[in-house]
């Protein structure tokens, strides 16, 4: 977790918050965003690191975003929601 993210929210390493997983999916007919959720994960924070403008403020593992999309009703290739 980002050392600034984890202070401005009070979020330690050793503590397991709860966050709500989506997918981006980007729109190319008007170049927007549309947010897929994918649920919910406590995810337990094991270091911090000094953010770069290349990261964002949280990194997962690619298993953990394969294993919710599995569980979710959105295609991990397409980005498209399953019915």
């Amino acid at each position: 977790m980002d050392e600034q993210y984890g202070k401005l929210y009070g979020i330690e390493p050793g503590d397991s918050p709860e966050l709500s997983l989506c997918q981006i999916k980007y729109k190319s007919d008007d170049g927007s965003f549309q947010f897929l959720p994918l649920g919910r994960a406590s995810l337990k924070v094991i270091g911090t690191y000094r953010n770069s403008r290349q990261l964002s403020e949280v990194l997962l593992s690619a298993s953990l975003k394969r294993e919710s999309f599995m569980r979710s009703s959105v295609s991990p290739a397409a980005g498209h929601v399953l019915k």
